[in-house]
């Protein structure tokens, strides 16, 4: 089991666009988001927030950076999901 230190989600150096045309909806964002805490996302219509736990949420995929979910990044939680 993973240590309290890990638990929670981490956003590190997080970009993501919807496509090879779109400005960056995030560049380099880093968050945390400790276990056992309430945290708030907040801000104007089509400022991101969907989209922001769409990433956490494995909905969508990060255009580069790390997502971990109680110190598992989402890529590793990914392959576990896919059948071999």
């Amino acid at each position: 089991m993973n240590s309290s230190a890990q638990a929670g989600v981490e956003v590190q150096g997080l970009c993501f666009q919807f496509d090879r045309t779109s400005e960056l909806l995030f560049d380099h964002l880093d968050l945390d988001f400790p276990a056992r805490s309430i945290s708030a996302v907040t801000g104007r219509s089509g400022s991101g927030k969907s989209t922001l736990l769409s990433l956490i949420g494995l909905l969508l995929s990060p255009t580069s950076g790390q997502i971990t979910i109680s110190g598992n990044s989402t890529a590793a939680i990914l392959m576990r999901r896919v059948p071999q």
